[in-house]
């Protein structure tokens, strides 16, 4: 997103690069040099706006991919259930097993739920990846939404800036 905002910026004539989202909130367009005539301002703005929205709906389906999978979302809550009793195990005196109450060798147990945990991982870090990337997303989203506001907020009037009927603001 910050080198589609960078293009922008350059088809725009501004000066000082962006090269994260909050370079667009360090942008002084009071002291911008004049654009020409035959940029189109909301036409960028709109042209941005598209691209972010891809964006987006790449992230979001992603995550709707991993979490659709009953594998994964399955695996990594087996992941979390086995890995506690793990160290559930650790303190814990009997031969039975904590969860289900049946009798069980305590060392056997603990290796059983030692190797699933190891198995359990991958699905666990998938999710979690996933997870991660889609905070990440809406995290970098929401600072660029608010850096396009404040940036619009500041442009003078009469700034060229004209919305056609399709821009999203």
């Amino acid at each position: 997103m910050v080198e589609r905002a960078e293009a922008l910026r350059n088809g725009a004539g501004l000066r000082q690069p962006i090269t994260a989202e909050a370079g667009l909130l360090r942008l002084d367009l009071a002291r911008t040099p004049a654009v020409e005539a035959g940029v189109n301002r909301a036409e960028l703005v709109e042209e941005f706006a598209r691209d972010a929205e891809a964006m987006n709906a790449a992230a979001i389906d992603g995550w709707n991919a991993i979490v659709k999978s009953r594998e994964v979302v399955e695996g990594a809550a087996l992941h979390a259930l086995v890995s506690t009793g793990g160290k559930v195990l650790e303190s814990w005196g009997e031969d039975v097993c904590p969860l289900c109450l049946k009798p069980h060798e305590r060392s056997r147990l603990a290796a059983s739920l030692a190797e699933r945990a190891v198995s359990l991982a991958k699905l666990d870090q998938r999710l979690s990846s996933a997870r991660s990337a889609l905070e990440s997303h809406r995290k970098g989203t929401s600072a660029l939404a608010g850096a396009i506001k404040a940036l619009l907020g500041s442009l003078p009037k009469g700034a060229g800036l004209k919305p056609t009927s399709s821009t999203k603001l």
